[in-house]
């Protein structure tokens, strides 16, 4: 069976493009047996896929102008700045929320210290401890005192352990709070100016 036979016996059986194909196959069958009309649809044929190419090219180059590009371009970056403007301000917003809340926190805390250091001071019990070693936090050492024979350890923040060497003696005041005494005590005197000298 011949492509002019496939054609006209499965029209429906074949896409546009192929019947396209079997279609121009078939005028050049013609043309080359002398027909002038098949010859002459053959190049009405080709003249209109060249025309078609063309169009979608142009489409394409008109997609892709730089005009065109520059525009999108500024558009989109536009949208980018005012998400990125709100994004800042919202952190802001948060920001001076957190600082406000702090703030007012801090003044709570700091209406309510001298009451409790004043509690603490008549309270609590100055002791002496030793250091026994650096924490692996930087700003805490390890420390021990004795209470009623018995050797007692604690934490003590002191801001930078560096210049701690084991040995050394603090005096402290101990926590009067139950729960105090198990977190890390206060320091607040002077620091060593170097290893191991006061």
């Amino acid at each position: 069976m011949t492509e002019s036979n496939q054609l006209e016996a499965f029209p429906g059986l074949l896409r546009p493009g192929q019947r396209r194909t079997l279609r121009k196959a078939q005028l050049r069958e013609l043309a080359e047996r002398g027909e002038n009309w098949a010859l002459q649809e053959l190049e009405d044929l080709r003249r209109l896929e060249r025309e078609k190419n063309k169009a979608a090219y142009e489409r394409f180059k008109a997609r892709r102008r730089p005009e065109v590009l520059r525009t999108k371009w500024r558009t989109a970056k536009a949208e980018q700045r005012a998400t990125k403007a709100e994004a800042e301000a919202e952190i802001k917003r948060r920001q001076c929320e957190a600082e406000e809340a702090a703030r007012g926190a801090a003044t709570a805390v700091a209406s309510a210290e001298p009451e409790r250091n004043a509690d603490q001071a008549t309270n609590g019990t100055v002791r002496e401890v030793e250091v026994i070693r650096g924490a692996a936090n930087p700003k805490l050492i390890l420390c021990r005192f004795w209470q009623d024979g018995k050797e007692q350890r604690c934490l003590v923040n002191v801001r930078r352990n560096g210049n701690f060497l084991p040995r050394m003696t603090l005096r402290l005041m101990e926590p009067s709070d139950s729960i105090a005494r198990f977190s890390p005590w206060p320091y607040a005197g002077p620091l060593p100016r170097r290893r191991g000298r006061w």
